[in-house]
């Protein structure tokens, strides 16, 4: 027995099955994420159309009141252009889908802090 040595255990798949499970789970990602953004994009907007629905009837009617939208439109297109660039990730990514896809991302960060900022 010597001193300073260890014994390493390592489970691992061939090559053709860790590319197949990468790709797998790549995608799988991709699209939780895609249908989770889809799904808070369709809340915001929603909220946006009821807004500006509430809006319109209260500047027909005589009452003196008022429905605040300020930043739901900056968060709602946020929300859009951040579920877009989640659905180009299933595409075949060279320089230009990475660079649109960073660049969009961008786009939508910027919107939401826009929208929430506005209030």
């Amino acid at each position: 027995m010597q001193i300073g040595q260890a014994i390493v255990l390592a489970l691992g798949f061939n090559s053709d099955t860790n590319q197949l499970l990468w790709t797998f789970f790549t995608s799988l990602t991709l699209a939780v994420l895609a249908a989770y953004q889809a799904i808070n994009f369709c809340f915001a907007f929603y909220r946006l159309v009821r807004a500006i629905v509430n809006q319109r009837n209260i500047e027909t009617s005589s009452v003196d009141a008022v429905h605040l939208i300020k930043g739901t439109g900056w968060i709602t297109g946020g929300l859009k252009l951040g579920a877009i660039e989640t659905v180009i990730g299933f595409a075949q990514c060279t320089f230009g889908g990475a660079l649109i896809r960073r660049i969009l991302r961008l786009l939508s960060r910027a919107f939401i802090v826009i929208g929430v900022i506005k209030g």
